[in-house]
């Protein structure tokens, strides 16, 4: 058995449905005496991952399959199912129904990682598609409210959407909340009926625990339940304090909010300072270590809790060697270009409090320019033949894309597709509410 799911409406308080991995959807009436079986639905022709009733039609099920597809039934017939909504994706791992009183909307997750939003009264088509997670989607779940959707991945992260935002552009949806965890996602919930916005998890492998989660503070969770001997395959909230759960260690736990573990209140209430000969050992450990990137981040985070004063050279602590936070941040820095990690460099150099460090690399830079027509380097930039035209495609170099002149004073250019021109022109592209690439190339320059 892969799911089960019963209806929570005192008319339908008796039905039960269970999936299993041959694909079957199994319906029983538990009020009934001797077979308690009424039903056998054999439409998936692969493992049905979830099932669910519609929150007040009880008799509206919806089914996500390893097929990829999702079907809904009237379980007041025995026909074959009422609609067939296809993702046109992957398998899909969990459907859920938007609880909204009166809403016929639905989500669904699939394995490349992306969110479908339905209607029933539309099954030709999605409403909305996003990418949502790196890899396998495996579990969704919205907030009683309607606005939230929680969605957890084999990436070990939790992301929170925002369902009434403006944003139109589907390509370029941004999580509310990310929420970090320490194991894949395997199961998602919300709190239900609490003030708060509370978001319960299981994990997929590994962590044991049942966390619930505060987006308020979302780096460290509310509590945790530590109950089970192996992973906890799913858990249903009964109200806001009671939680049920299951695991593969073959128990059922019911359990209370207050008897969790609570690891933020076990944290000092009041700040601590560190002292200088703390963090100097500190220092001298991760610089004999090798660890310059330690070692510049504690300085970084020294200099930022002090007071700024009117000079930056002043904000470095006189206890520190100046010659040896210099060989810090070089090396850190160095370090970071050998990975090509340009943006972090930048971050970590404007954070430098060595203005001699800054005017070093900076004075070191070199920009390489590209031909933006055939993409070729332009070697012989300095050259004047080269300097206009490309010595390879013959094209202008670096032509405004809004007014095709050449461009003699500032230049602007889009780092994703390369295309550029006047900084004005641009201005005025984007100000009209363009979004695209003024050549049409297609690429999306402003978000």
């Amino acid at each position: 058995m892969t799911d089960c799911f019963s209806f929570d409406e005192p008319a339908s308080k008796s039905t039960i449905a269970t999936a299993a991995t041959n694909g079957a959807i199994l319906v029983w009436d538990i009020n009934k005496s001797g077979n308690r079986l009424e039903r056998i639905i054999n439409e998936h022709s692969r493992t049905v991952n979830r099932i669910t009733f519609h929150p007040t039609e009880s008799q509206i099920l919806i089914s996500a399959s390893q097929d990829g597809s999702l079907k809904l039934w009237d379980l007041r017939t025995k026909s074959a199912a009422r609609h067939t909504f296809e993702g046109k994706a992957e398998s899909a791992r969990d459907v859920q129904f938007n609880p909204t009183p009166g809403s016929w909307e639905f989500s669904a997750v699939f394995e490349n990682g992306t969110v479908q939003i339905w209607d029933v009264r539309h099954p030709a088509s999605w409403e909305k598609r996003f990418s949502a997670h790196n890899g396998l989607v495996l579990a969704v779940d919205y907030h009683h409210g309607g606005r939230w959707l929680a969605t957890g991945g084999r990436d070990k992260v939790i992301k929170v959407w925002d369902l009434k935002s403006s944003s139109t552009d589907t390509r370029n949806v941004r999580p509310a909340h990310v929420i970090q965890t320490i194991a894949s996602v395997g199961r998602v919930a919300w709190r239900p009926h609490h003030g708060v916005l509370q978001v319960a998890s299981s994990a997929l492998l590994t962590d044991y625990r049942v966390h619930v989660w505060d987006l308020a503070r979302p780096h460290i969770p509310r509590v945790w339940f530590e109950d089970h001997a192996n992973v906890a395959t799913g858990f249903v909230w009964a109200n806001a304090n009671t939680l049920w759960s299951c695991s593969k260690d073959k128990r059922v736990v019911r359990r209370h909010f207050s008897s969790g573990y609570s690891p933020a209140e076990q944290l000092p209430r009041a700040a601590v300072a560190c002292a200088r000969e703390l963090l100097v050992q500190a220092l001298a450990h991760h610089a004999d270590a090798g660890d310059v990137h330690v070692c510049a981040t504690l300085t970084i985070l020294l200099v930022d809790g002090r007071p700024k004063p009117a000079s930056r050279e002043s904000e470095l602590p006189e206890w520190l060697d100046k010659t040896q936070v210099e060989e810090w941040f070089l090396a850190y820095i160095d370090l970071l270009h050998r990975f090509r990690m340009y943006t972090v460099a930048a971050q970590v150099l404007d954070k430098c409090p060595l203005g001699d460090v800054r005017t070093r690399l900076q004075e070191s830079t070199t920009i390489y320019t590209s031909c933006n027509g055939c993409f070729k380097p332009i070697v012989n930039a300095a050259h004047p033949r080269c300097y206009w035209a490309c010595e390879r495609c013959q094209r202008l170099v670096n032509p405004c894309s809004v007014c095709h002149r050449i461009v003699k004073g500032q230049y602007s250019w889009c780092q994703g597709c390369g295309h550029g021109g006047h900084a004005r022109c641009l201005a005025g592209w984007f100000a009209a509410g363009n979004r695209e690439c003024a050549t049409g190339c297609g690429h999306i320059c402003h978000t």
